[in-house]
């Protein structure tokens, strides 16, 4: 860790003369007493609360669409295989499955 030398003191100013005091300001003249609290205006009765206009009855369900029949699928064109044995077999399964 570095230190760093600590800086010689200044040598301190002679201390200035101190001004004469000021007179101090007269002081402010007494408050009065406190002042009655002011009448509050009367509070005003709280509303009736406001009628809710009525619920409207519950909409029946909307009838949900008939489903569409699935769409007929074209043939996918099988490519030729050749045929093979063991291990082999399951990979040709494979890409015809998953393709490409």
């Amino acid at each position: 860790m570095k230190t760093y030398p600590l800086p010689l003191p200044l040598p301190l100013p002679l201390p200035l003369p101190l001004p004469l005091p000021l007179p101090l300001p007269p002081l402010p003249p007494p408050l009065p007493l406190p002042l009655p609290p002011l009448p509050l205006p009367p509070l005003p009765l709280p509303l009736p609360p406001l009628p809710l206009p009525p619920l409207p009855l519950p909409l029946p369900p909307l009838p949900l669409p008939l489903p569409l029949p699935p769409l007929p699928l074209p043939p996918l064109p099988l490519p030729l295989l050749e045929p093979t044995v063991g291990a082999a077999a399951g990979c040709d399964l494979l890409i015809l499955i998953l393709g490409n």
